[in-house]
Parts: structure tokens; sequence; C-alpha cells
């Protein structure tokens, strides 16, 4: 259906899977508080991908911003079977 489903407490939102750049990426399309929608403007803003290197390790970058809260968290990283090598 090009989105998924994240549940926070009392809050959850729908976001979009979008590939771009050849990398998925994860934009907050909707959400609701106690069942009740939120508006677009009060909407976390994320800019988040996974790709996967030449290599095959699957890498990821995450952020997330609230509109009237500003910056909330971000990380980043690798995933890795247990015998690949390591990035870098």
């Amino acid at each position: 259906s090009g989105h998924m489903g994240e549940r926070f407490g009392l809050m959850r939102f729908r976001i979009g899977l979008k590939v771009s750049g050849g990398r998925l990426e994860y934009p907050v399309l909707s959400g609701r508080v106690l069942g009740v929608p939120l508006p677009g403007f009060l909407l976390p803003r994320s800019t988040t991908w996974e790709s996967v290197d030449a290599e095959g390790r699957a890498g990821f970058d995450a952020r997330l911003d609230l509109p009237l809260g500003g910056h909330v968290v971000t990380y980043s990283g690798w995933l890795l079977p247990d015998d690949a090598p390591p990035p870098g």
C-alpha cells in the first residue's frame, strides 16, 4: 500500500514508504493523538532513509523534528550480518 503505521503511546502515525535516489525514505503522512487527527502543520518531520551499499550492507539515517518543539532525535548506522565486513 506504500505506507506503514507506527505507534508511540497515545500517538499513531502513518508513514510513507518512498524510493528516491536508490534509498527508501519514510515521510510522515498523517497522525492521530487519542484518535484525533493532527493537522498537517503539527505533524513531525522525518528525514529518514535506508539503503544497501555495493557490499550488501544496510545503512540508515534518521532525523525527527517537531514543528513546535524542534529537533527530537538523530541516529544512523549499519545493519550487518555476522559474516559481513565492517563498513568503511
